[in-house]
């Protein structure tokens, strides 16, 4: 089902109704499962780390979030969020910027912790 893209915001939608915190939802959607699955160099925001970020902006008024699924829907395409992400980095490189997606790769494999 097509929702990563608004997974964040629909997190973040508890910290507006005061039931999570921001702590709360990075430590859920970065620091977890980088513990869970034993993955090197992620999730956190340490000296060595992959630059793996987001910029997100806190909107006065709630509003829908236009999907760029390849499959051009989401359940959640009729729901209006209290934020939206404007920028994306992947290993310090922008890949997503105000609704423009770089289509140069800079991902690159997860390496984990044995």
């Amino acid at each position: 089902m097509p929702s990563i893209q608004h997974s964040l915001v629909a997190m973040l939608e508890f910290v507006n109704s005061g039931e999570l915190t921001y702590q709360i939802v990075a430590d859920a959607m970065c620091h977890a499962p980088s513990r869970l699955f034993n993955i090197e160099k992620r999730g956190f925001i340490n000296e060595g780390y992959k630059a793996d970020l987001i910029i997100v902006e806190k909107l006065d008024t709630p509003q829908k979030i236009k999907s760029i699924y390849k499959c051009e829907w989401s359940p959640m395409d009729d729901m209006t969020f209290s934020h939206r992400v404007c920028t994306t980095f992947i290993n310090g490189h922008k890949v997503f910027d105000e609704g423009i997606i770089s289509d140069e790769p800079k991902g690159q494999p997860l390496t984990f912790k044995r």
